[in-house]
């Protein structure tokens, strides 16, 4: 005898799964020291802990050229506002400031929406 089982999958949107706003934030560090400060930073309490507890936020991931002094954090939002709320506030805190003494140039802000290519 042979059963068939048919499982059932619920219908999702593409906007279910996928977020509305990605951010590349791109610090370059103008040595290593400086960017073992600032993993040091993103690992504290007030790090990333609290940027993926604050609103909108689904995803935030650091990924470290291992040749450079370099990282990027990349992060998926519910929405550009929600991100943008998110940056004002560290900028209101002041970690901005700090962070911008420690990179070469200006902090790099990428913004993507998705696409149905």
């Amino acid at each position: 005898m042979f059963w068939r089982f048919r499982r059932t999958i619920p219908e999702v949107s593409i906007s279910d799964v996928t977020p509305s706003h990605v951010v590349f934030a791109t610090f370059n560090f103008k040595s290593e020291e400086f960017r073992r400060e600032f993993e040091n930073m993103l690992a504290s309490e007030d790090g990333l802990k609290k940027t993926r507890s604050f609103k909108g936020c689904r995803l935030i991931e650091c990924l470290r050229d291992n040749s450079k002094n370099t990282i990027v954090i990349r992060q998926e939002w519910d929405s550009q506002e929600d991100h943008e709320a998110y940056f004002q506030t560290r900028k209101d805190s002041g970690m901005l400031d700090k962070v911008s003494e420690m990179i070469d140039g200006e902090l790099e802000i990428s913004r993507f929406s998705p696409t149905s290519l």
